[in-house]
């Protein structure tokens, strides 16, 4: 993986911050899928069932934005792939974006400008 970002065109010193959230993305979804692995049906079943309760039974007045979409979210057992999918994706157009600012720029750092950084 540091190979390819290096390739991307990526500068140096961005290298190590991308590969780090790439990781921990990738040890997310792996967690995940053992996790909910490990359920029974019964378990699972159990868990949806709690979820419904506590997202559709939001009280307005407390949650009001809970109760209003409500019908739209969903638990994390549903769509994880997809969701990991999209958040992959835009991972990776941010690091084809600043790899083409690197080739744009000679490759000044612009780890400062980068939301996060340090924080990974």
């Amino acid at each position: 993986m540091l190979q390819a970002l290096r390739a991307a065109g990526l500068p140096d010193e961005e290298i190590p911050a991308h590969y780090h959230r790439l990781a921990v993305l990738l040890v997310a979804l792996v967690s995940s899928d053992a996790g909910i692995a490990t359920l029974t049906p019964e378990e699972r079943e159990q868990g949806l069932e709690l979820f419904r309760v506590a997202v559709l039974g939001a009280d307005p007045e407390r949650f009001p934005a809970l109760a209003h979409f409500a019908r739209e979210v969903h638990p994390l057992s549903a769509d994880r792939r997809a969701a990991f999918e999209a958040v992959l994706a835009a991972h990776l157009d941010r690091i084809e974006a600043a790899a083409a600012q690197g080739r744009l720029d000679g490759g000044r750092s612009r780890c400062a400008e980068m939301p996060g950084r340090g924080h990974s």
